[in-house]
């Protein structure tokens, strides 16, 4: 989703996208840089506009920048893309454990009607699987991101309780 850029700001995104997008592979623009560039302080001032021109740039040359904690941003390099997804289900698989946490062991549950208890199990229990799908610990899921794309259905396999497969009797 894009929103209208304010034509005042369009000047400073544009700068900012300019000079993201000649960055080498191994080259950072630092905040003071950037700041000078544009003429205030983007680290705590206005920093939606270095966010636009980030996005601008992401959008048109497919590059992915890291933001460098009080330094500034870099261009990710191919080899760092999946650390990306990593950090992301790191922090997701976080939220989750604290969900799984504050689910558990509820007082006064017994005295919820078997409605709500189901809600909150349903809750407990969708957490408890975004938590485990989300680990970097997980072997199998490492291992399925080696061969390629995680499909949505090899997930599910191996979130999935293996069922009893039906005898030949049957």
């Amino acid at each position: 989703m894009t929103f209208a850029t304010n034509p005042e700001n369009e000047i400073e995104i544009e700068t900012l996208a300019k000079a993201l997008a000649e960055l080498g592979p191994e080259g950072m623009l630092s905040y003071r840089q950037m700041s000078d560039l544009v003429g205030f302080d983007i680290q705590h001032n206005r920093r939606y506009i270095l966010v636009r021109a980030r996005e601008k740039v992401e959008e048109e040359t497919g590059l992915r920048f890291e933001t460098v904690i009080g330094e500034g941003v870099r261009p990710l390099g191919k080899e760092e893309l999946r650390g990306m997804g990593m950090s992301a289900r790191r922090r997701i698989g976080r939220i989750s454990k604290r969900v799984v946490a504050r689910l558990t062991n509820l007082k006064g549950y017994n005295d919820i009607d078997s409605r709500d208890q189901a809600g909150l199990d349903a809750e407990r229990s969708l957490h408890g699987a975004i938590r485990e799908i989300a680990s970097t610990q997980n072997n199998h899921i490492a291992s399925l991101t080696k061969r390629g794309p995680i499909v949505v259905a090899a997930v599910f396999d191996y979130i999935r309780p293996q069922r009893a497969k039906p005898s030949e009797a049957d």
